[in-house]
């Protein structure tokens, strides 16, 4: 890995990280700003491609990841069981999915939702409850890994000088670790 100092990452570095990082959250538009940011800094599109599809399989594995969690949560063994078919009514699975989507950072998925549950009369006060639900479990579960990912990650480092700041595309030592 280049570095620009002695154990800093350069901009071009920090610019991919992020990309695979807009992946993770299903931030679209952090992908589109910093793929601004990316192409301002000349990287190459191969390196970008490889940044997002890396950032696309580790979001892959964290499904893998709760799949698991699921199956330690609930006897039942796999989530993919076809006996739960039918288990809520469809309206819920609405408002489910809406969370999760919301949670996920997929507006265009929400969207989507959204007007399937509209036609199934669900109500807008149900709705708003659903993403309410997703905005206060994102928040959590954010601080929730922050804290496991500080206390099992030592010797991180955690310097001011490391740390990114939002600058627009184009700028003078433009780095993408902010959506702005």
């Amino acid at each position: 890995m280049n570095k620009d100092r002695e154990g800093h990452l350069t901009n071009e570095e920090k610019t991919l990280i992020a990309m695979g990082a807009a992946m993770g959250a299903g931030c679209r538009t952090c992908a589109d700003k910093i793929h601004a940011v990316a192409r301002s800094l000349n990287i190459q599109e191969t390196e970008m491609l490889k940044a997002f599809q890396l950032g696309l399989g580790a979001k892959s594995e964290a499904v893998r990841t709760m799949q698991t969690k699921v199956s330690t949560l609930i006897d039942d063994g796999p989530l993919a069981n076809p006996s739960l078919s039918g288990a809520y009514p469809e309206k819920m699975e609405c408002l489910v999915r809406i969370a999760s989507f919301a949670a996920a950072n997929s507006a265009p998925d929400v969207v989507l939702e959204v007007q399937k549950a509209q036609t199934l009369g669900v109500t807008p006060e149900q709705i708003q409850m659903s993403i309410s639900l997703a905005g206060m479990v994102r928040k959590n579960g954010a601080a929730f890994s922050d804290q496991e990912i500080s206390d099992r990650v030592s010797d991180a480092g955690s310097g001011e000088e490391d740390m990114c700041c939002p600058v627009s595309p184009g700028r003078k030592g433009a780095t993408a670790c902010s959506c702005g």
